[in-house]
């Protein structure tokens, strides 16, 4: 088991790991804590100490945004934003599936170290991102992707990226909302249909089910929920870290683009997400295109299983369309 994939079960856990000083620190239930958890930490001391020093960046005087969930591999690299509190944990299982020969690189915005405080636009934070990429790609062609409200990050990045004379094969979205949801005009009508969409949903989850199973699938969705608020509830800086992505997303005005969008809707009803717009990006970008996920889908959903391995098959092809092997180009007579 890697380094990230053990920090991701422990943090699943609810244990949360950081360094202070020279020092190796760790919080969550005790319960958990006392299960052996304390004694791995230990045996695993120096490659987690490594781990996160590499992660934040601790050469003095500089700094990183880029987190390697799956460095290896010969293809082009993908860079991608998480959602609004900025867990780039959230991507673990999408990059196991893609395999070790796709490198896999989250972009983590400022705001989770202590005495580091968020940045408050869109725009500044993909500053960083477009600052710190080139560290582990200097040039393009880049991938891009992002989820959720990390959509809009990973598209202004797109965008200052473009600018600074680099290309773009590609940008990603995760069912990322458009910020044209926040239109006054769209809000009510969008609640309504978006209330209808989760009810049809889980409706079309249950009917796949026994009976017997359908209570199961009711405690799992109310344990993911109540698990997201609890995080936040026990970790304050990614509480203020997503709290002021989502005031930035509300005042970011994207522009056209010049660079493919692609959109993988995380159910096969994208109407059931009225109330986010993301369908709205075709209005930014020529080259748009739409895929769709399991029936049963959502966006609380669509990073972990079962759903992931049908959105890491879709965006597989994505990344081979954007970035054909050499082997394939050279046999085209490129």
């Amino acid at each position: 088991m890697s380094t990230f994939e053990f920090l991701h079960k422990l943090k699943q856990s609810g244990v949360k790991v950081w360094m202070e000083d020279d020092r190796l620190r760790c919080t969550g239930p005790e319960q958990v804590l006392m299960g052996g958890v304390r004694e791995q930490l230990s045996a695993r001391k120096l490659e987690i100490i490594a781990f996160l020093r590499s992660a934040a960046g601790s050469e003095e005087g500089s700094s990183t945004s880029v987190v390697p969930i799956q460095p290896l591999g010969s293809r082009r690299p993908l860079f991608a934003v998480p959602g609004h509190n900025g867990d780039v944990f959230c991507y673990v299982d999408l990059a196991r599936h893609l395999g070790t020969e796709q490198p896999f690189f989250a972009l983590q915005a400022p705001g989770m170290e202590p005495g580091q405080d968020p940045l408050t636009s869109i725009d500044a934070i993909a500053t960083v991102f477009a600052r710190d990429i080139p560290a582990v790609q200097p040039q393009g062609p880049y991938l891009l992707a992002g989820f959720c409200v990390g959509g809009t990050i990973a598209f202004e990045l797109a965008q200052q990226l473009t600018a600074k004379g680099h290309q773009v094969n590609s940008l990603i979205l995760f069912g990322s909302p458009c910020p044209t949801a926040l239109a006054l005009r769209y809000r009510s009508q969008a609640a309504l249909m978006n209330a209808a969409g989760r009810v049809m949903r889980h409706g079309s989850a249950l009917g796949q089910r026994k009976p017997s199973e359908w209570s199961q699938y009711l405690r799992e969705r109310a344990a993911e929920r109540r698990a997201d608020r609890e995080l936040e509830r026990h970790d304050p800086l990614r509480l203020r870290l997503a709290e002021t992505t989502v005031e930035a997303f509300k005042a970011y005005q994207p522009k056209a683009a010049t660079f493919p969008v692609h959109m993988l809707i995380p159910n096969d009803q994208p109407d059931s997400l009225l109330e986010d717009r993301p369908l709205d990006w075709n209005l930014f970008a020529k080259d748009f295109t739409v895929h769709l996920g399991p029936a049963d889908g959502d966006m609380n959903t669509m990073l972990i299983e079962p759903h992931v391995s049908l959105l890491a098959k879709l965006l597989r092809k994505k990344l081979l369309d954007a970035d054909p092997p050499q082997a394939a180009l050279n046999a085209a007579g490129f």
